[in-house]
């Protein structure tokens, strides 16, 4: 099952913070703006998401 970052009620600002990531990395993200992510901070994106949500389901920004 694929969740979008809107059906988890998770806001931008949220993730970035708990990510400790600049919100405006998480914004670029969700609107396909981003060119280059570090590894490192892919993961630490998805591992947060994984923490928010208690799923480790496939998850999309959009």
């Amino acid at each position: 099952m694929v969740y979008t970052l809107d059906a988890t009620s998770i806001t931008k600002n949220t993730l970035a913070r708990q990510a400790k990531v600049r919100p405006d990395l998480i914004y670029d993200l969700y609107e396909g703006k981003t060119k280059r992510l570090d590894l490192d901070t892919l993961n630490n994106i998805v591992n947060t998401l994984r923490a928010l949500t208690g799923n480790d389901s496939l998850l999309t920004m959009c």
